[in-house]
């Protein structure tokens, strides 16, 4: 069951404010990569807020649990959004990677309630396939996609502490998508800084291929030991950010700076 608890210094509205939108306007809710330098430490919960333009839509969470034969990364996410004329619509997701004790990915999995409807992805990782499985009310769907053997499963957090876009501008890589159920190409390169951008740190912008088609891009702000403070994506009107100062993106959308919730919370 999807854990929505959150700490008390989390401000009201991010648990009560709907925003209300045109029936034609994109959403996107923003995920921090979950592996690598942005997740949380083990044993350690981080906070983001979830916003548009004019209002805060919700919450997110990770999560690093490690056990006996390895670990999960764990995030949960909260939305309460309305369409014109329409009632609010409560959202809440549940997300976890499994690693091994060698910390190869061996299994993803994604729930998601939008009311009383809901989906279940999961990806099962073995002998260099996906094997997934699509649930809904509707039915279930199974099918097996087969993984190069250099495919991540993070989006390329892992390698973003390592890397200086001076020695080589462009990370290219294949990526394993649950949500798309398919192995996408990702390219990132470094973006040009922005006001509010954490000094010391830097900006990228990563991009997501099928085939030769772009799917997506987002722009990611990192500190100075590649941990992701805040990620926008400059087609929708959505952006994900640690709790901290508020400052404007150079796509024109507000995103909030360097620092995580138990800071805020110790400072309350």
């Amino acid at each position: 069951m999807l854990d929505t608890s959150t700490p008390p210094a989390i401000p009201d509205a991010v648990m009560t404010t709907s925003l209300t939108l045109p029936k034609r306007a994109l959403l996107f809710i923003l995920l921090a990569a979950l592996a690598g330098p942005a997740a949380a430490a083990p044993g350690d919960r981080t906070w983001f807020s979830i916003a548009a333009e004019n209002g805060v839509l919700g919450h997110a969470s990770q999560e690093s649990v490690a056990g006996a034969g390895g670990r999960e990364l764990i995030e949960t996410r909260e939305t309460r959004l309305r369409e014109m004329r329409a009632p609010t619509a409560r959202i809440t997701s549940r997300s976890v990677v499994r690693q091994d004790a060698a910390g190869r990915t061996i299994f993803i999995g994604d729930y998601q309630r939008t009311g009383r409807s809901w989906v279940r992805l999961e990806a099962r990782i073995a002998d260099g396939r996906a094997h997934l499985t699509r649930e809904t009310p509707a039915g279930r769907h199974e099918e097996s996609v087969a993984l190069p053997d250099d495919v991540r499963f993070d989006s390329g957090g892992g390698l973003l502490a390592a890397w200086d876009p001076a020695v080589t501008p462009r990370l290219e890589f294949a990526n394993f998508n649950l949500g798309a159920m398919a192995v996408e190409r990702v390219v990132i390169t470094a973006a040009p800084a922005a006001a509010g951008d954490p000094e010391g740190g830097m900006a990228v912008l990563r991009a997501r291929y099928e085939g030769a088609e772009l799917r997506g891009v987002a722009r990611l702000t990192l500190d100075r030991t590649a941990r992701n403070l805040a990620m926008t994506r400059p087609l929708s009107v959505t952006r994900l950010t640690r709790f901290g100062a508020q400052s404007q993106s150079r796509f024109g959308l507000s995103q909030r700076s360097a620092s995580s919730m138990g800071t805020a919370r110790r400072a309350a």
